[in-house]
């Protein structure tokens, strides 16, 4: 078995993937020997060379990048690059990755969420974004020029959940931006795994009411900005659900002192 161990994380071959506990990932959360080495073939044929088991969130002795109803996030290493591999858990709600990976690369299209290199019926291979959440990224603000970065991230968020609902794409949990955007030089929307065509869009509207009204950070926000009518903003968003075009946008980006940025 090849192991190698540094601080915070463990890395091991995609061979070892088939003993414990990493079969436990591999096969969350039923363990079996058949499916881990059927996998372990397949991730070796699509050019996964390496598994690092880090990140914040933990199962079992071992750390990941996330975990969801349908699949496990790990980092990993493919055809010699960081990359975030999507695991589909063997008790998923469905048979295949296809309807996150078809959505992907539709928002890909519109620099929206980590870049899809790879999909197939278990695993996505994906972009790997080393970011802080919007929590972190917003408490770690301070200095010169940090109420400006903070407008055109807030700006940047605003504008792809506006185009997602243009698209008609609704990510469905958006309501909880902490665990679903990763900040960068912008922000990026992350686990696209229960968005769907079919339910109402409510990306622009989840998206506001976190960051300016009922969020953990929102009163850090408003305060920073200099924003004291809430109820201003909530009116614009009501607008904004009513009518859904241009102008509605425009005057909620007014509401948020959005509209017009300048570095």
């Amino acid at each position: 078995m090849e192991l190698s161990v540094k601080m915070g994380s463990v890395s091991v071959s995609v061979d070892d993937l088939i003993y414990l506990p990493y079969s436990y990932i591999l096969c969350y959360p039923n363990p079996n020997e058949n499916i881990a080495k059927f996998r372990v073939e397949c991730l070796k044929k699509i050019g996964v060379e390496r598994i690092i088991f880090e990140g914040k969130t933990q199962i079992g002795k071992l750390n990941v990048l996330g975990k969801g109803c349908v699949g496990i996030v790990v980092k990993g290493i493919w055809c010699g690059k960081n990359c975030a591999l999507k695991i589909r858990r063997v008790d998923a709600n469905r048979e295949s990755l296809k309807n996150e990976s078809e959505i992907l690369k539709m928002v890909n299209n519109v620099n929206i969420g980590p870049k899809l290199f790879h999909s197939s019926q278990d695993f996505l291979i994906m972009e790997f974004i080393d970011g802080a959440n919007i929590i972190e990224w917003v408490k770690g603000l301070k200095g010169k020029g940090s109420i400006i970065k903070l407008k055109f991230i807030l700006r940047d968020i605003i504008e792809q959940c506006y185009t997602l609902d243009k698209l008609g794409i609704d990510h469905g949990e958006l309501s909880n931006l902490k665990k679903h955007i990763l900040i960068r030089d912008k922000a990026i929307i992350i686990d696209f795994e229960t968005a769907s065509f079919i339910r109402r869009t409510s990306n622009l509207t989840s998206s506001v009411q976190y960051l300016y009204i009922g969020g953990p950070i929102a009163n850090r926000i408003r305060r920073l900005i200099k924003l004291k009518d809430v109820n201003e903003i909530v009116n614009a968003l009501r607008e904004y659900k009513r009518l859904k075009n241009e102008e509605s946008y425009k005057n909620l980006l007014k509401c948020l002192r959005l509209y017009k940025l300048s570095k």
